[in-house]
């Protein structure tokens, strides 16, 4: 097999997910190029690749395209390792995706600027809420009974990280969501929320890792991209699937998160696997989803 090409990311800055992807490389070790993109669509540089799924962030590797920051994340530790297998870090994923919607209610409306409302409409139609404001004293109330968990009782043996003394995958699902909410929104600014209220999260986003990435200009990443091949090996196909859909029909892939329908990634299905799902696009790059929280459906 060809040796692994070196990754790129596609995201923008301030983009908490891509902030999860970029924690998890810088703690594992791995080098990984970002080529940033515009926060709102369009994204042309995205476009050139043929990819219409429109969240970031967007790994790829050599001609695989990798959406969803879990997926992102299990790709990456499956090629390159750096992080000890950890059982419990699936569930702190949960936990921190809860808290992600949490956040979805605290941002301060004066930082929600009218194009980026407009952008994610459909996305997280709940930033356009007319009451938006009203939502915030609650979502607050919500963020600092999960606080009182991560400091009493994921971190409340006193070790330096959650499973012990060296950083683990549960560490990277749950602390990239905390140290956002809290440096964003400014929330540690706020009476409650302080390093006197929870010594031992602070302490603990103290000792995570990080180093500025290195960047990848558009141009390069598309013909690197493009010029590319398969590097990634992937598992057997399933001999059968509940999804009823063959293997080389045309289908059209949506997340079922946002509004169905909006913003699909067409392409001709060619894999079919317990955890993701691989769609052909006319320029032979190939789109991997993750099997959950995605809506396929067959497409003329």
């Amino acid at each position: 097999m060809p040796s692994t090409p070196t990754p790129i990311l596609f995201d923008y800055p301030g983009s908490p997910y891509s902030q999860k992807v970029h924690l998890f490389y810088t703690a594992a070790g791995i080098t990984v190029r970002s080529c940033e993109q515009s926060s709102v669509l369009p994204r042309p540089t995205l476009e050139k690749l043929g990819i219409t799924y429109r969240r970031t962030p967007i790994l790829a590797i050599g001609k695989g395209i990798f959406v969803d920051s879990s997926l992102i994340i299990d790709v990456l530790n499956g090629i390159h390792g750096g992080l000890p297998a950890d059982p419990s870090a699936k569930a702190f994923e949960v936990f921190s995706n809860s808290l992600f919607q949490v956040a979805l209610r605290i941002a301060p409306p004066a930082l929600l600027e009218p194009s980026f409302v407009k952008d994610r409409k459909d996305i997280f139609p709940i930033l356009g809420a007319k009451d938006y404001a009203s939502f915030r004293p609650s979502a607050l109330a919500d963020l600092k009974a999960s606080l009182d968990v991560i400091e009493k009782e994921f971190l409340g043996s006193g070790t330096t990280f959650i499973n012990g003394n060296q950083i683990s995958l549960s560490d990277i699902q749950v602390a990239w969501v905390v140290r956002w909410i809290l440096d964003a929104f400014g929330v540690s600014k706020e009476a409650g929320f302080g390093k006197e209220d929870f010594p031992k999260v602070y302490a603990w986003l103290g000792r995570l890792p990080s180093k500025q990435a290195e960047k990848i200009s558009d141009d390069q990443a598309v013909n690197e991209i493009t010029g590319g091949n398969y590097a990634v090996k992937e598992s057997a196909q399933l001999a059968s699937d509940p999804l009823g859909i063959p293997v080389g029909e045309n289908v059209s892939v949506v997340t079922t998160d946002s509004d169905l329908g909006s913003h699909p990634q067409y392409g001709k299905l060619v894999g079919l696997r317990v955890d993701t799902i691989t769609v052909e696009l006319k320029n032979t790059l190939r789109v991997h989803f993750p099997r959950r929280g995605v809506l396929v459906k067959n497409s003329a």
